[in-house]
């Protein structure tokens, strides 16, 4: 963990779908490539190392990946996203590129077109998906063990249908989501 990374493709007025319309350009001249565009709610962004952002190369069309290796390259500025609601444990934030000039050997080489980035998202999406059964289950478990635990005329409340009715459909959510996920 000395060195830690993010995945800058979601852009403010594209989301993901990036394949469909990515905005951020990449220009090459010479041995540096420059860059412009915005990247939004990008995990991690705001205190990573590395960061690698996806970007339009003007020339051919295709979408290519650049690692941004620090916070001090000139045209690179990163604000965290504040008062976020959910997984607050995974700082985010918005990236900017204003004439930021990224060297040839910090293109991904691999990294040829849109093809290239889907396979990254892919696995990034079931992540994303597990960690919110990850979430519906810890939720479920803590709220049956209060109901275990909180008496309410003399015994607990999961005794009482109600909740019982309660807990069984939170647990057939989640048994829904393992499904999908």
């Amino acid at each position: 963990m000395e060195k830690i990374g993010c995945f800058g493709l979601t852009e403010p007025l594209v989301g993901s779908g990036a394949g469909g319309g990515l905005l951020t350009t990449a220009k090459r001249e010479g041995n540096t490539w420059i860059l412009n565009g915005q990247k939004r709610w990008i995990g991690n962004s705001p205190g990573a190392t590395y960061r690698s952002s996806g970007a339009r190369d003007v020339d051919d069309n295709q979408v290519k990946g650049f690692i941004v290796e620090n916070k001090t390259t000139p045209g690179f500025s990163v604000e965290k996203i504040k008062n976020k609601i959910a997984l607050r444990v995974v700082q985010n934030g918005v990236i900017t590129l204003d004439n930021c000039r990224v060297p040839e050997e910090n293109r991904l080489q691999g990294d040829l077109s849109f093809r290239d980035t889907a396979r990254v998202l892919r696995l990034t999406r079931q992540y994303v998906a597990w960690e919110s059964v990850g979430c519906s289950m810890g939720a479920y478990e803590h709220a049956l063990s209060y109901a275990q635990t909180r008496e309410q005329f003399g015994k607990p409340i999961a005794s009482f249908q109600m909740i019982q009715d309660l807990l069984a459909k939170m647990l057939g959510n989640i048994t829904a989501s393992h499904a999908w996920s």
